[in-house]
C-alpha cells in the first residue's frame, strides 16, 4: 500500500476505543479556554 498512515487511521476508525476528538482554543495568558467542541466518535467513518 502507498499509504500506510491511511491503513492505520482504518484501523483505529474500525477499533472499539475509537477516541472522541475535542478540539480547543485557549489563552495561555489567562490560562482559560476560550472555545471547546466534542466530535463524539461515532461521526468517524472510513466514508
Amino acid at each position: 500500500m502507498a499509504d500506510g498512515a491511511h491503513c492505520t487511521m482504518l484501523e483505529r476508525l474500525a477499533a472499539r476505543n475509537n477516541p472522541n476528538l475535542a478540539p480547543m482554543t485557549y489563552d495561555l495568558a489567562r490560562l482559560a479556554v476560550n472555545n471547546l467542541l466534542v466530535v463524539p466518535r461515532h461521526f468517524f467513518t472510513p466514508a
